[in-house]
């Protein structure tokens, strides 16, 4: 008991320090270390020092691609905050449904393991398809809208490319594959392994083109910003991971 209240207090101290040296960095604005620190405290207490690692990885990941080619995207306007920092706005957006998924498993024992695992991993694997996407997709010049199938400026919302979709698949594999590593998964049904695998990085893919979607119907017109269309699409992508557990289990 001692030995655990001591190893949450100093992993909470390190996620204060990590977001601070986020914000000094510049990788974090001051309201984006501030909503970074209260959902990593409150993923921390509630699930665990595991989900401060992977979320960690999202954060660190996201910003080395966001400031990969950064100049190209600042001279079309279309790079994060001035320099690429993240405010809480995009903090919340990407962090706010899988904390909710932590709070219903861990605190709530509302969600099994498997079911967690992929309403987990498939929120997850939304927020790093999508920042691949955007981040990595902007350098190719051959974006076509995903509904028109028409040329479009590189950028606009609802633009794909073919290497922005390469991009979005890999960053939701990639993700998946860590949350499982991290949380370790051994011992699961080989059955249960490929439903928390497979089903959470296409989900995670699809909740991408959603996002793509509603950005040329819906935010295109000013109806909703980047940040609540990234909200819509990884709820979305893990309404329907919550569906999809109840047809296979």
């Amino acid at each position: 008991m001692i030995n655990s209240y001591y190893f949450l207090v100093l992993s909470s101290l390190f996620i204060i320090v990590v977001v601070y040296i986020a914000y000094i960095e510049k990788i974090l604005t001051s309201d984006g270390a501030i909503s970074t620190m209260l959902f990593g405290l409150i993923d921390n207490f509630v699930g665990g020092f595991q989900y401060i690692v992977i979320f960690i990885a999202f954060v660190f990941t996201a910003y080395i691609v966001t400031k990969y080619q950064f100049t190209l995207k600042k001279a079309i306007g279309i790079q994060e905050g001035s320099g690429g920092e993240r405010g809480w706005k995009s903090v919340t957006s990407h962090i706010f449904i899988p904390t909710v998924v932590i709070v219903l498993h861990y605190l709530l024992h509302f969600l099994d393991t498997t079911l967690f695992i992929m309403l987990f991993s498939t929120s997850m694997g939304f927020a790093m398809s999508d920042a691949l996407a955007s981040e990595m997709g902007v350098i190719s010049n051959e974006t076509y809208s995903i509904i028109r199938f028409v040329k479009v400026p590189t950028g606009i919302n609802g633009g794909i490319s073919i290497l922005g979709e390469v991009w979005a698949f890999l960053g939701s594999a990639f993700i998946v594959f860590f949350t499982l590593l991290v949380i370790f998964i051994g011992g699961m049904p080989i059955t249960s392994l490929l439903y928390v695998t497979l089903i959470p990085i296409v989900l995670g893919f699809l909740g991408c083109q959603i996002d793509s979607v509603l950005g040329e119907l819906v935010e295109n017109k000013g109806h909703i910003d980047k940040f609540s269309n990234n909200f819509i699409s990884m709820a979305s992508s893990t309404i329907i991971a919550y569906v999809v557990y109840y047809f296979i289990r």
